[in-house]
């Protein structure tokens, strides 16, 4: 029993020494590391310079948000521009379609205006033609009736005539025959009876 203790003893005392030699190491290096820093700014200038101090390497995060941030914010504007010129094209297009539109139907208006005039003066002619063969062909049949007045009259002239002619056959008769030619000898009712009168007078 007495043994064990005083194994037991000997393992704590022996811990206590590595503990402490330990302790002892690690407060060398501290010493070692914080001494360094100070010997190589006393030693040269140049090395001090290329050496980054506490304070920037503690502003570099800023930096860098901040170019971050610089650079997230010209890509927005890019983006509005982008935005922005893409509307203005879109609305110039808009516009010019509309403009297109509208000439096509301004256009297809005039046309139809055209036609429409067109078939105006078309018609109009049509008209004046159709006006011009009827007016001729009144004019023709005017002229035909005015030819057959003049036949018909001619003919009635003619027939009136024509006793005339007869008379005058009767007359150049007894002139051949050596008969006197007065008054009575035109073909009257009572020439006639003296006709008859001569040859029963004749025939006895």
């Amino acid at each position: 029993m007495a043994a064990f203790s005083c194994i037991y003893i000997v393992i704590q005392i022996s811990a206590v020494i590595t503990l402490a030699v330990l302790t002892i190491i690690n407060c060398g290096k501290k010493k070692a590391t914080a001494a360094a820093p100070k010997k190589t700014a006393s030693t040269s200038k140049s090395s001090t310079t290329n050496a980054p101090s506490p304070k920037k390497s503690e502003k570099k995060p800023d930096e860098e948000a901040k170019k971050k941030e610089e650079e997230e914010e010209n890509k927005r504007k890019e983006e509005e521009e982008e935005k922005k010129r893409k509307e203005e094209e879109e609305e110039k297009e808009k516009k010019k379609k509309e403009e297109e539109e509208e000439k096509k139907k301004r256009e297809e208006e005039e046309e139809k205006k055209k036609k429409e005039e067109e078939e105006e003066e078309e018609k109009r002619k049509k008209e004046e033609e159709e006006k011009r063969k009827k007016e001729e062909e009144e004019e023709r049949k005017r002229k035909e009736e005015e030819e057959k007045k003049k036949e018909k009259s001619k003919k009635i002239s003619v027939k009136e005539e024509e006793p005339k002619k007869i008379d005058l056959n009767e007359k150049e008769k007894k002139i051949a025959a050596g008969a006197k030619v007065g008054v009575n000898d035109y073909p009257t009712m009572n020439n006639v009876k003296s006709d008859w009168s001569d040859k029963s007078a004749k025939k006895k």
